[in-house]
């Protein structure tokens, strides 16, 4: 978003970091986390915004002109806020997909130790 509209913000980089495994490249938990919680400080922000506009609105009689900008201020920032749950969700997914990975990567690992042991 640009910074045309004090009711926007700016976009926040989410960057994931990879590292290579004998199982192919996997994005590193700490990167997720660090990403997860950038979009959870966006959204936190993003609902104090609307919080503001809907007692500003509540609050006040405007002219039409005042609340068409402010409804569509609000639908913004409602779009933003859909589109931020989405990375979140996607990143969650990726996060369990690497979780249920590691699992089985331990419970494969505990094979193979008991095998060369025995």
């Amino acid at each position: 978003m640009s910074g045309e509209n004090k009711n926007e913000v700016d976009e926040v980089e989410i960057k994931i970091d990879w590292v290579d495994t004998p199982r192919g490249k996997v994005p590193t938990y700490d990167s997720i986390s660090k990403a997860i919680e950038d979009i959870a400080e966006v959204l936190m922000e993003q609902d104090i915004r609307l919080e503001s506009l809907e007692k500003k609105t509540a609050r006040q009689f405007l002219k039409p002109e005042s609340l068409e900008n402010i409804l569509s201020a609000i639908e913004s920032l409602r779009a933003e806020i859909k589109n931020l749950y989405e990375k979140l969700n996607y990143l969650e997914e990726i996060l369990n997909e690497i979780s249920d990975k590691t699992d089985t990567i331990d419970y494969l690992s505990e094979l193979v130790e008991r095998y060369f042991k025995t």
